[in-house]
């Protein structure tokens, strides 16, 4: 069992995504897919939703910050919705 709060609450995001993007892929027959995003700076960003190859939505979770955090901020000045 996970005792920190805020790697079971990235867990619960993780399940909760997979299955829409799943459920999106099954019902829609959409190219979609739940992807991770780290850059060679160490950037990183929890969740990418990509469909038919282009960033859409970026998931960034959080237990007990309060700022928009920099890989955040980085990926969505370079992949603008």
């Amino acid at each position: 069992m996970i005792d920190q709060p805020g790697l079971r609450f990235e867990n619960l995001v993780a399940c909760a995504l997979l299955k829409w993007v799943q459920y999106r892929e099954d019902t829609q027959a959409e190219t979609i897919e739940l992807r991770y995003f780290r850059d060679i700076d160490g950037l990183e960003v929890d969740f990418v939703i990509v469909e038919n190859g282009q960033p859409v939505m970026l998931v960034e979770c959080k237990w007990s910050d309060h700022e928009v955090s920099k890989s955040l901020q980085y990926m969505r000045k370079h992949f603008p919705a």
